[in-house]
């Protein structure tokens, strides 16, 4: 019997296409925090880290009001400034580190936007996640690397760009052939069989077409890299990305029901009160 069965047997199911989540994301996060081992409490951690860079680069840059209320971890700016300045991340002395530069160089380089500086924490984060010692985060998190470079080079491509937006990380052969292949597919068929189906999708432009594939992709290979994981904590993290994604969808659809509210009556959202 894995070490988590009782806790991953109480799980509701998930779908991509549920419009309510059994757990927010924040509370489900708790609940881990008062099973998982120590070990695997830093797993959930690294993971975090990611899903929070958005707020973690704010809070390094002092930029608050300059981020959106909440990041895809379901966590709010002002939630992860708490943890920060509550030491919460002073465990993790690479991140403290990292941090400290981004702020040094703020201080020394006032030019530093908050969008270098999130790019600066990704390319760390992203470092370790597909290094890390956890087969799970590690696999997964590559998998997610990849669909992020293999977006910049189509749309690179697409609309001319000369500079590009890969995340590279060491030994990335994956970004060396997107830099220099001109073959349709960035000869990454053998090793991305979406790769043709995403680009078809990619040229016809329908965002939200889009991001229901690429986390569809994502939904899948979690299924693939876990089928032999059962009742391990890679399960729990798999779940955890999944109730991010439900979320986040849940957030995608709303605001498209705004949109078509104030395509048919001309009314913003700020503009009716809902009892």
């Amino acid at each position: 019997m894995g070490q988590y069965y009782y806790l991953i047997a109480s799980l509701p199911d998930l779908k991509l296409d549920d419009y309510k989540e059994p757990y927010r994301v924040v509370d489900f996060v708790g609940e881990l925090r008062t099973h998982l081992s120590a070990q695997h409490g830093r797993y959930l951690d690294d993971m975090l880290l990611l899903y929070n860079s958005l707020h973690l680069a704010a809070v390094a840059l002092n930029l608050e009001g300059s981020w959106s209320a909440h990041s895809v971890s379901g966590f709010s700016f002002l939630d992860v400034k708490k943890m920060f300045e509550n030491g919460e991340y002073e465990q993790d002395s690479g991140v403290m580190k990292f941090l400290e530069q981004i702020m040094d160089r703020r201080g020394r380089d006032s030019v530093l936007s908050r969008q270098q500086a999130e790019e600066l924490l990704l390319k760390f984060v992203y470092e370790r996640l597909v290094n890390h010692e956890n087969n799970f985060i590690r696999s997964y998190f590559r998998f997610d690397l990849n669909l992020r470079n293999i977006l910049s080079a189509y749309n690179k491509r697409k609309f001319n760009l000369e500079s590009d937006n890969f995340i590279e990380t060491e030994a990335d052969d994956v970004v060396t052939r997107l830099k220099n292949s001109t073959a349709s597919d960035f000869h990454l068929s053998n090793d991305a069989e979406y790769i043709d189906e995403l680009g078809e999708i990619f040229d016809k432009g329908e965002l939200l077409h889009l991001e229901k594939y690429l986390d569809t992709l994502r939904w899948q290979f979690i299924d693939e890299v876990n089928k032999l994981a059962y009742f391990e904590v890679d399960v729990l993290l798999g779940y955890l990305i999944r109730l991010i994604l439900v979320e986040r969808w849940i957030g995608l659809e709303e605001e498209k029901g705004r949109q078509v509210f104030a395509g048919y009556t001309g009314i913003e959202e700020d503009k009716f009160f809902v009892q």
